[in-house]
């Protein structure tokens, strides 16, 4: 796919023209900084990971959810060569024993906490595969289609960057997002099983917490509008019914009695043709500590918003 960015000068298109040069110099600065970049709500844990095999992995994150992001960077077009480096660094790590993996990340207690819990043998590890660079090959598009139509439960996120310049030499950074992951409808009856008995744990967490009827009313209202229930180790995620990994809305039972609340602009743009301006209008501050109260109030506006997302999509052209 081209990729082409036009200005509007006194009412006419003038084309920008494509500077790759910045990227080779400054993308993996930009990356490393400003993880948002290449994925929202992300924060890096480790760089420059030497594994067992003596391989050495980019980057490392951990995603706001509490997967555990594997990133490969280029400073070219990706190809099928990028996707088997990041599949070789999530095999070497699975071999790994969980305490060698956390002594190589920078994590916080509360982090920590998240992927000892998900990579004990009670817990489920979400991985994703962040590919960067500067464009894809098509081979890399049917590598990643064929992992997923065959049941591989890892996301494949794939992000390419083109930098473009203006007459006063502003530069003007496209990104270009894919995603591939194993459709919902094809868990297999095991995964369905542990997931089934996670969201039970973070609904027995929650009534713990004394905000058991705010995580209930939060999975009522998914199954109402026809989405899905995502269990992470210690929050849910509601996600769309085509897809498994692509977070709508994030809640997290608190020890204070309050709910920890975030959306995906992101996802909503991309998935619903939802205008950024009114999901923000519609689901206020995000990334907060809701009292119950406030909660069941965002909780609305979600089901507001998703009823009209969702009759937009199915009226006609």
């Amino acid at each position: 796919m081209q990729v082409a960015i036009w200005s509007i000068t006194d009412g006419q298109p003038v084309r920008l023209e494509q500077r790759r040069e910045f990227l080779e110099v400054d993308l993996e600065t930009w990356i490393e900084r400003h993880p948002d970049l290449a994925m929202e709500g992300m924060s890096w844990v480790g760089r420059q990971i030497v594994l067992p095999d003596r391989s050495r992995l980019d980057l490392v994150g951990v995603s706001r959810e509490g997967a555990l992001v594997i990133a490969e960077l280029k400073r070219a077009h990706l190809g099928v060569w990028a996707l088997t480096q990041a599949m070789h660094y999530l095999l070497t790590i699975s071999a790994m024993e969980p305490d060698a993996i956390l002594r190589k990340l920078k994590l916080d207690s509360d982090t920590r906490d998240t992927l000892a819990t998900a990579l004990s043998a009670e817990g489920e590890l979400d991985v994703i595969l962040l590919l960067i660079g500067t464009g894809r090959t098509p081979e890399l598009e049917r590598a990643t289609s064929f992992l997923s139509d065959r049941g591989l439960d890892v996301t494949v996120r794939v992000v390419s960057f083109t930098p473009f310049v203006d007459e006063g030499g502003r530069v003007f950074l496209a990104r270009e997002v894919d995603e591939h992951e194993q459709p919902s409808e094809e868990l297999t009856p095991r995964q369905r099983g542990r997931r089934a008995a996670s969201v039970e744990r973070i609904q027995e967490r929650a009534r713990d917490f004394g905000v058991g009827p705010s995580i209930e009313a939060a999975i009522d209202l998914a199954q109402e509008l026809g989405l899905r229930v995502k269990p992470w180790p210690k929050s849910i995620t509601v996600v769309p019914p085509f897809t498994h990994g692509r977070t709508l809305i994030y809640l997290s039972p608190k020890a204070d009695g309050r709910v920890g609340f975030g959306y995906s602009v992101d996802n909503l743009v991309a998935l619903y043709d939802a205008d950024a301006d009114v999901v923000a209008e519609a689901l206020g501050g995000n990334w907060e500590d809701l009292p119950p109260g406030e909660l069941d109030v965002r909780l609305s506006g979600f089901r507001d918003l998703m009823l009209q997302l969702l009759r937009d999509d199915e009226s006609p052209s």
